[in-house]
C-alpha cells in the first residue's frame, strides 16, 4: 500500500493503516517520488500532479465529487495520451467490485482497518459525527 500525503495526521493514518511508502508531499516532491517508485511509469494521486505522473497512455480517475473546476495541462494530456475518466462512485476495477477488494485485503491482512477508526459516535449524536468529519 502506498500513500501520498500533506498532513500528519494523515501520515499517522496511512502508517497505521499498513502503508509501506509514504509520500510526504509537503517535504518530498511527489511528482518525483511516484515516478522514482513505479520506474517513471507513474500513478495519479491529484488531478494536476496526475497529468504529470501518469505513463503515456495510462489513466487518470478523478474520484468524487468537487464543487469547483479542474485545472490540469491539457497539452500533456493530448501529447501523452492520457484517459480521464470521472469516477462519481466506487464501483468495479475492471470487473471485479471494489469492496470485494476490499474485503479480500482486510481477510489477507494486508488492511488495518481498526486503525482507520478515529471516532465512534452514538447513532443520537450523529450530527457531532458529520462535524467531527468536516473539521
Amino acid at each position: 500500500m502506498k500513500a501520498l500525503v500533506k498532513l500528519d495526521e494523515c501520515l499517522r493514518i496511512a502508517k497505521r493503516a499498513g502503508a509501506d511508502i509514504i509520500i510526504n508531499g509537503l517535504k518530498q516532491d511527489a511528482v518525483d517520488e511516484v515516478r522514482k517508485l513505479t520506474c517513471d511509469l507513474g500513478a495519479a494521486p491529484t488531478l494536476t500532479q496526475a497529468v504529470q505522473m501518469v505513463r503515456p497512455g495510462g489513466k487518470v480517475g478523478i474520484i468524487g465529487a468537487h464543487p469547483k473546476d479542474y485545472s490540469f495541462d491539457s497539452w500533456s494530456v493530448l501529447t501523452k495520451e492520457v484517459s480521464i475518466i470521472p469516477v462519481f462512485s466506487y464501483a468495479k476495477w475492471g470487473t471485479k467490485v471494489e469492496f470485494e477488494i476490499a474485503l479480500e485485503l482486510l481477510a489477507a491482512g494486508k488492511l488495518n482497518a481498526m486503525s482507520l477508526i478515529t471516532h465512534k459516535f452514538r447513532l443520537t449524536k450523529i450530527n457531532d459525527a458529520f462535524l467531527t468529519a468536516i473539521n
